[in-house]
């Protein structure tokens, strides 16, 4: 006899009903996202796309749910995407990014990158202009692009997960298994997903040590990019991740500096800027 687990999300936006399928011993079959909101229901729809872009890549390094059924009803209606899962309670997943996970992010970039990073560039010039932006994120944006305005066409940018965190992904033999691709962008900067994962458990941590220890994984795993480029690659990244949340933050009438996280992030993106970036 089959059994489910409902989970409601954590508060937000984005929030939605998940469903944890099990079979009589308890192992996981698979999940159903379920959403009625307007904000929500764009992201399902994205997966569900983004789930068949994934496999038809051939990637060697990981594995991704397969879609088993996506229904949009429109309107008003409700959105449901349902997914098989290869997750168990024996699975690991650490907290900093290993072997298989810098193969990976290496391996999506072979697939996928090229160089100009235009579209994220002109997505970060619109927030900019956003008068209802804090003030010290608004300085941090204005610096930012005026630094990178010149870098923006050489820029690495590949398809990454934009997710990538220790708690949507995990260990499965001599690869990774990785899910939740809603938040998925072809037009994100090279090392976006290694610096997301790197911050999604450090929090609070010295801001100067914090971008040391980013600049030097960041130019460990892409060694194509030089310090320079490791500096531009890191900052866009820090920007485009602070303007997702802002713009969410935006456009469903909260206060911007209601970010939790907010202050720190801004901290580490003001010890990138005055190295000089």
């Amino acid at each position: 006899m089959a059994s489910c687990a409902y989970f409601t999300g954590t508060d937000g936006p984005h929030r939605k009903t998940a469903i944890q399928m099990m079979d009589e011993r308890g192992t996981i079959l698979g999940y159903a996202k379920l959403g009625r909101r307007a904000s929500v229901r764009p992201y399902l729809a994205h997966e569900a796309g983004m789930l068949g872009t994934i496999a038809g890549l051939g990637l060697n390094s990981v594995q991704v749910p397969h879609l088993l059924a996506f229904s949009d009803q429109g309107g008003d209606g409700l959105s449901i995407l349902v997914t098989d899962s290869r997750k168990t309670g024996g699975v690991i997943s650490p907290s900093d990014p290993g072997s298989r996970h810098e193969r990976f992010l290496l391996e999506l970039f072979s697939k996928t990158g090229r160089t100009d990073a235009g579209n994220a560039y002109r997505r970060l010039l619109d927030l900019s202009g956003n008068h209802g932006l804090p003030s010290d994120w608004s300085r941090r944006f204005a610096l930012g692009l005026d630094y990178l305005a010149s870098r923006v066409s050489s820029m690495p940018v590949a398809l990454a997960h934009g997710d990538f965190t220790p708690w949507n992904c995990f260990i499965l033999g001599d690869r990774l298994y990785v899910f939740d691709w809603e938040y998925a962008d072809a037009d994100l900067p090279v090392g976006y997903d290694l610096v997301h994962y790197m911050l999604a458990t450090a929090s609070g941590g010295d801001p100067a040590a914090t971008v040391d220890r980013l600049l030097a994984r960041v130019r460990g795993v892409f060694a194509q990019l030089n310090e320079a480029g490791a500096v531009a690659a890191v900052l866009m990244s820090l920007l485009c991740h602070a303007g997702f949340y802002l713009r969410r933050l935006s456009a469903h009438g909260r206060q911007q500096d209601a970010w939790e996280e907010g202050a720190w992030r801004g901290q580490v993106v003001d010890a990138l800027l005055g190295r000089g970036a």
